[in-house]
C-alpha cells in the first residue's frame, strides 16, 4: 500500500496539501516593496519555511523520515524568525550576522584549501578576499543564532 493512500496518513496528507496550496497562493499574489527590508526578511522566511514544509511532505512520502525532520528544523527556524522580527525589527541585524558567518566559514574554506584555491582565477580569489573583507569591517560581529534561545525570546 502506498503511503499517500494508506488511511492514517491520508487524511493528514490532504490537509498537507491544502496548506501547500495556500502557501503558493500567497507567494503568488504577494508583493512587497525592496526598499522595505523588514517585509523582504519576512517575505524570504516565508519562502524559506514553504519551500522546507514542501521538501519534508516529499522526503515522509518516499520515507525518509530522518531527512524530513532536517527540512522540518528548517521549516521552524524560519517560522520563529519570522515571529522574532514581527516584534523586533533589530533582529534582522541577527539574521544579517548569521549570513555573514556562513559565507565567511565559506570563503575560508575556499581559500584555505588548496584544492578549492586551484580552482579560481586571480580575480574570483579577490572577489572572494574583497568580500571577506567587507564583512569583517561590517558592525554586526559574525555569529549563528540559537534558535533555541530565540524561540524562547520571541
Amino acid at each position: 500500500m502506498r503511503f499517500r493512500s494508506a488511511p492514517q496518513s491520508k487524511t493528514w496528507l490532504d490537509f498537507v496539501e491544502d496548506l501547500n496550496r495556500i502557501g503558493l497562493d500567497l507567494m503568488r499574489t504577494h508583493e512587497v516593496k525592496l526598499a522595505d527590508s523588514k517585509r523582504l526578511a519576512l517575505s524570504v522566511l516565508f519562502i524559506r519555511g514553504h519551500q522546507s514544509f514542501q521538501a519534508a511532505v516529499l522526503l515522509c512520502e518516499r520515507g525518509m523520515i530522518s531527512d524530513a525532520r532536517t527540512a522540518v528544523r528548517g521549516c521552524v527556524e524560519s517560522a520563529i524568525g519570522a515571529a522574532a522580527l514581527s516584534q523586533d525589527e533589530a533582529f534582522i541585524d541577527r539574521l544579517i550576522a548569521a549570513h555573514n558567518k556562513h559565507v565567511l566559514t565559506l570563503i575560508r574554506t575556499e581559500l584555505e584549501d588548496p584544492d578549492y584555491r586551484s580552482m579560481y582565477s586571480a580575480e574570483q580569489i579577490a572577489a572572494l578576499e574583497a568580500r571577506r573583507e567587507e564583512i569583517r569591517k561590517d558592525p554586526r560581529q559574525p555569529q549563528k543564532i540559537n534558535w533555541a534561545n530565540v524561540a524562547n525570546a520571541y
